[in-house]
């Protein structure tokens, strides 16, 4: 997890001798007000462990698999060689639902679960690679357990939804890094803003306003 994303986790936590010097906390709080809002419920939801957004960002990822016409057929299944043929039937509400909620809990519970995260265990004089996830630090894949919250076949799953996950799991992490880049340059306008005694705002307008003419030229 980055600098910025740890700051996130500690944000309006007590202070201690760790987290006492860690920046404007309400800063980091309002930047992620502006942020995507299933970006912003993911944030909340990981880094920062409030389980009562879990629901809502379940809910925001299913509508935006429905509105996205890619999902309104089961799509193509994936034989030899990357070729595939076209499935029929609508993929339905409750199906893109689990689909929702399976791709946000592996998202968030990415860390081995046996070395949480370390990539080894073990005490001091006796440390291995953890043999779980085998040193790399993230929980192995566990295809079973798709199908089932899925609540299809393995075969079913292993042909029409393992690489769709591969990929929403992708696109959960490019939102993330959206957010980040977001956030840290929300803060960068209110930290300038508050040095030069001006309106956040009016700087967050006016950077605007200048990335879209260097993007029309």
């Amino acid at each position: 997890m980055g600098d910025l994303r740890e700051h996130f986790a500690t944000a309006g936590a007590p202070r201690n001798t760790w987290t006492g010097c860690r920046g404007d906390e309400q800063a980091m709080l309002g930047a992620l007000g502006m942020a995507d809002a299933l970006g912003a419920g993911l944030w909340r939801l990981k880094y920062k462990g409030d389980p009562r957004v879990a629901k809502r960002c379940v809910v925001l990822m299913a509508e935006r698999l429905k509105a996205n016409r890619r999902w309104h057929r089961a799509g193509r299944t994936r034989g030899p060689g990357g070729r595939g043929a076209v499935t029929t039937g609508a993929v339905s509400a409750s199906l893109l639902e689990r689909l929702a909620f399976r791709v946000i809990f592996e998202w968030v519970n990415d860390r081995c679960t046996v070395c949480h995260g370390r990539g080894t265990v073990g005490h001091i004089g006796h440390v291995r690679a953890c043999g779980h996830c085998k040193g790399a630090c993230r929980e192995p894949l566990q295809h079973a357990a798709r199908a089932r919250d899925m609540g299809v076949s393995l075969d079913v799953y292993r042909a029409q939804w393992e690489w769709r996950i591969a990929r929403l799991l992708a696109e959960l992490e490019a939102l993330d890094e959206a957010v980040r880049l977001m956030v840290r340059g929300e803060i960068s306008i209110k930290t300038v803003a508050k040095v030069l005694k001006l309106d956040p705002e009016d700087m967050t307008i006016a950077a605007n306003a200048e990335g879209e003419h260097k993007s029309a030229a």
